[in-house]
């Protein structure tokens, strides 16, 4: 499946620094995915105008494989959404609570009609087109420590238990800078001679993809949707 985020080397730097327990118990999951899409980016092409091809489909599902990825998967969705301000079929801007099977909750907005700094793309310079910021889009918090992605800065107590007078230290974690793009096709080379197995299998890409539909579907309901991961199936009843 073509996730290239998780071929990143930061996302993988931040998944060990999650497993090996930086962060302690993961408790919550924030994730901005804001931009503004320019009126020619939808008059090329008037499908991107219609219903079904607001932001939520077309733009949010690699930041839940992430959430997935790093924090877990997730068990119950609760969304709202908002008509487009421009007149189209589609929304302009949504936002989800997601109850994960671990315990944490995660929180997710997206909007291709906002003016901000905060998304992947102004963020992890991974494609020059994109103008760069020094903000971070998710924000990865613990009973230990927190993680900003992807400046990988790690918020802790150092040398002491966690407590709220004491000051608090900003590590920068280092990571290798190679192409993502680049790395998940060398990936899909070695899976394809039998020397590796995919970091992204068709399993994960449906599984990211059923929240992207959970999602929809209680925007459009006004229900909680509950998933069942287990069988790679979702249950779209409240």
């Amino acid at each position: 499946m073509g996730h290239h985020r998780r071929h990143n080397p930061l996302i993988q730097r931040a998944k060990t620094t999650i497993e090996t327990g930086d962060l302690g118990q993961i408790r919550a999951v924030q994730a901005t995915c804001w931009f503004y899409k320019p009126d020619h980016y939808f008059e090329t092409a008037e499908w991107r105008k219609k219903n079904g091809a607001g932001p939520i489909a077309v733009n949010l599902v690699h930041d839940i494989d992430l959430i997935r990825y790093l924090c877990g998967e997730i068990r119950t969705v609760r969304a709202v959404a908002s008509p487009s301000a421009r007149g189209f079929e589609n929304e302009d801007v949504a936002s989800a609570l997601l109850e994960l099977e671990n315990g944490a909750i995660g929180t997710v907005s997206v909007s291709d009609g906002i003016v901000a700094p905060w998304s992947w793309e102004l963020t992890s310079r991974e494609y020059p087109i994109y103008p760069p910021t020094s903000e971070s889009s998710y924000l990865i918090g613990g009973s230990r420590g927190s993680l900003s992605i992807p400046d990988l800065r790690l918020w802790h107590y150092p040398g002491s238990d966690p407590d709220w007078w004491a000051p608090l230290s900003a590590t920068a974690l280092t990571r290798e800078a190679t192409d993502p793009l680049v790395n998940q096709i060398k990936n899909f080379v070695d899976v394809i001679v039998h020397d590796a197995e995919p970091l992204v299998a068709g399993e994960e890409g449906l599984k990211s993809l059923q929240v992207i539909e959970a999602i929809q579907f209680s925007a459009e309901r006004d229900e909680t949707v509950t998933l069942k991961t287990d069988r790679v199936s979702v249950d779209l009843a409240s």
